[in-house]
């Protein structure tokens, strides 16, 4: 992470850089897999530095020959210098000469609004080479004639929509990439944060207490401020706890899921004004870290003067209720579950959208209408299927476990995985139809050590 302030005005919240947003190993191994696959180069820089941090497949005449003669430098510098600043805004491309007489194009990778790196293919020809002006250029370079334009004869002539359709394809995909990247490391920066906000919560005001013990559901009485001052056997049980002591005295929020604080300080409040009792669906936690689903009903209490003295609670176990309905939010809640309440729901459509895009270009490519991105849901220990294209629709109903299907073996494995025919195949998931796809091929998305999701294309 970059700390210098100098440097903010480029960084992602004012501190972070590309490098802390992206695994550069893992994303030079995914591009150096397309460039084998397609033959583009690849170079991928931060900005505004253009350091090189990513360099595949790259030519010999710019490698061997360019890039030796002081003068051919002074032109590439020059070039890619003049085509990176032109990318000021999202999916922007440009398609530019350089001074060597090779064309390439460049996208940049913005981030909540900041251009943190760029990304350029290129090293091509948009039409048959002007030889005489390359040996010209050999001559003032001061390089061997003949061995420059062997070097030259070995450059593609590229359409120029197929160019910009790759060059967005991985612009796109470097940019889920960091954003991804950017959700895990406001996850963990903001942990000590949400510590800090719940010891806030915890007032500390009047004192009440009715006792509930027939019941069988719960009952809990809090005080004004948020402690419990009461807790029913029943509450006991529920709660794995041994004694009251483990109870009493601590806020209602130290056995809420995080994600449902803000409902439960809303809840709370409106009992204490004197609304009509209401029951909403919480997430609890249970002493020993399990999980429970729960309906609460709160109904504020007062004291002989008519003034607020705290909150009834009655707890209701509804776990197997919900189970049922979990699958059906689960693709809703997956990011909620990383970075809790502070991310906007909002932005997770715009984050499918983008998916969804990249997976769509990724077919155009390959020629095939067909795809699928799975993300880790670590709660749950299972690969969800969370965008799917084509006739891998069927598939966002299967979601895998660790060496379960395609993206199961990736995630075992940790390397990219290609099935020759998926209806053949030993591994394939026994529940999805046959006679949908041929090919399929699985990569894994990773972040550090750790796998976020796998991305995958298949050919009917």
């Amino acid at each position: 992470m970059v700390t210098d302030k100098r440097d903010a005005n480029f960084l992602v919240d004012g501190r972070y850089s590309i490098t802390d947003l992206v695994d550069i190993d893992h994303l030079r191994n995914l591009f150096e897999r397309f460039t084998g696959a397609t033959g583009f180069t690849i170079g991928f820089l931060d900005h505004p530095g253009l350091n090189i941090l990513i360099a595949t497949g790259w030519r010999d005449i710019c490698t061997k020959f360019h890039r030796n003669s002081p003068v051919a430098m002074g032109n590439c510098t020059a070039s890619n210098r003049h085509l990176l600043e032109q990318l000021d805004k999202p999916g922007k491309l440009v398609i530019e000469a350089c001074e060597n007489g090779l064309v390439d194009c460049a996208t940049p990778i913005i981030v909540k609004g900041k251009h943190i790196a760029s990304l350029a293919t290129g090293q091509i020809l948009l039409e048959k080479p002007d030889i005489e002006r390359f040996k010209k250029q050999a001559r003032i370079f001061g390089i061997n004639e003949r061995e420059y334009l062997k070097a030259l004869a070995e450059i593609p002539v590229v359409d120029r929509t197929r160019l910009k359709a790759v060059t967005s394809f991985l612009g796109e995909m470097a940019v889920v990439v960091s954003e991804i990247g950017y959700s895990r490391v406001v996850a963990e920066d903001s942990s000590s944060e949400q510590r800090r906000a719940e010891q806030r919560l915890r007032k500390s005001e009047g004192l009440y207490r009715t006792l509930v013990e027939t019941s069988h559901d719960s009952v809990v009485i809090t005080g004004r401020d948020g402690k419990a001052t009461f807790v029913s056997p029943r509450m006991l049980a529920m709660f794995n706890a041994a004694t009251e002591s483990e109870l009493v005295g601590h806020s209602h929020l130290e056995w809420t899921e995080p994600r449902d604080h803000e409902r439960a300080i809303a809840g709370m409040a409106g009992a204490t004004k004197g609304n009509s009792p209401t029951t909403s669906l919480y997430h609890l936690r249970r002493l020993d870290g399990t999980m429970f689903w729960a309906d609460v009903t709160t109904t504020g209490l007062k004291n002989e003067s008519g003034e607020s003295a705290g909150v009834m609670s009655v707890i209701r176990d509804v776990t197997d209720r919900q189970v049922a309905e979990e699958e059906l939010r689960r693709h809703n809640e997956y990011l909620t579950a990383l970075h809790e309440t502070t991310i906007d729901l909002i932005s997770l459509r715009d984050v499918n959208q983008l998916i969804e895009r990249i997976l769509k270009r990724a077919g155009s490519i390959f020629g095939t209408s067909a795809g699928f991105m799975d993300l880790l849901d670590p709660k749950e220990k299972s690969l969800v299927p969370r965008v799917a294209l084509g006739v891998l629709r069927e598939a966002l109903r299967f979601p895998a476990h660790m060496g379960e299907g395609v993206s199961g073996r990736v995630w075992a494995s940790g390397a990219s995985v290609v099935v020759e025919d998926y209806d053949k195949w030993p591994g394939r998931m026994k529940n999805f139809k046959t006679g949908l796809i041929k090919g399929v091929i699985a990569v894994p998305l990773q972040s550090g050590s750790g796998l976020l999701g796998v991305l995958g294309l298949a050919h009917e």
